[in-house]
């Protein structure tokens, strides 16, 4: 699994660690970066990127300069979204490209409309869905359908610039637009809850084993719910403490 980074203003990327180091180049909005890991150099933190031919090169890490992509495995049956293609010269951003149903002058413009939609769970008829309209004539709509496990980069901050869609990328041909209520896990997050619930299962287990040892208990209906609830605060301390060493972990890696 890749790892990558969304451009999002003009940047200068830099030969070394170092501010005062050599500017080897200048990378654009909406360039889509592969990066090595994040370092910590001089009180300031800077993300290791790849360049052509496998050259290296590193960006201050600025919160508004890029968006640290994340690779994610779809949660609902089906999603379904779009991409577009420019057939004039335009610079406009998604948002304002797409509008509701029954606001854009037919007289003046060709009109089509694309539905985007997601599907939790067909049987419950669980679903979200959208039904936009475009102007025909500066832009060329192509669906786009991911399914359930689809894998794909999640590459912009739908919460921070308030848009309706969030923007993904297989990095396989398939890119777009889907809602930003779709349902989707963060692959790197996957191995928390189970390793959390293992964990707390097996601490309960012992813990019972050991006091009904120690005859300090006697096996009953009650002692099993008791052991539920333990359970339950366990896998909560468990989550905490693994983002709490996933961070630890982060931090050294800084310093290597």
């Amino acid at each position: 699994m890749d790892k990558f980074l969304r451009i999002l203003k003009p940047v200068k990327v830099y030969a070394n660690h170092e501010a005062k180091s050599r500017i080897i180049k200048e990378l654009q909005p909406d360039e889509l970066i592969s990066f090595n890991r994040e370092k910590r150099r001089n009180k300031e933190n800077w993300m290791e990127i790849y360049l052509e031919k496998d050259t290296v090169g590193y960006l201050k890490k600025d919160s508004d300069a890029f968006f640290r992509c994340s690779f994610a495995s779809l949660n609902d049956e089906i999603s379904s979204g779009f991409n577009y293609e420019y057939k004039t010269e335009n610079a406009s951003k998604v948002d304002t490209l797409f509008h509701q149903i029954g606001t854009l002058n037919k007289e003046q413009h060709t009109v089509e409309t694309i539905e985007v939609k997601t599907i939790d769970d067909s049987d419950e008829k669980k679903m979200a869905h959208l039904q936009l309209e475009y102007n025909a004539d500066i832009i060329n709509v192509i669906p786009v359908v991911f399914t359930k496990e689809s894998e794909f980069y999640v590459t912009n901050d739908a919460v921070a610039n308030k848009s309706l869609f969030i923007e993904v990328d297989n990095r396989q041909g398939k890119k777009g637009y889907l809602l930003k209520t779709t349902n989707y896990t963060n692959t790197e997050d996957k191995w928390v809850a189970p390793f959390a619930i293992t964990v707390a299962i097996l601490t309960v287990i012992g813990i019972f084993m050991a006091f009904l040892a120690s005859g300090w208990i006697v096996v009953s209906g009650l002692m099993f719910i008791v052991g539920i609830g333990v359970a339950f605060v366990l896998i909560f301390v468990m989550q905490i403490l693994i983002l709490i060493l996933r961070g630890i972990f982060n931090h050294i890696r800084k310093r290597l």
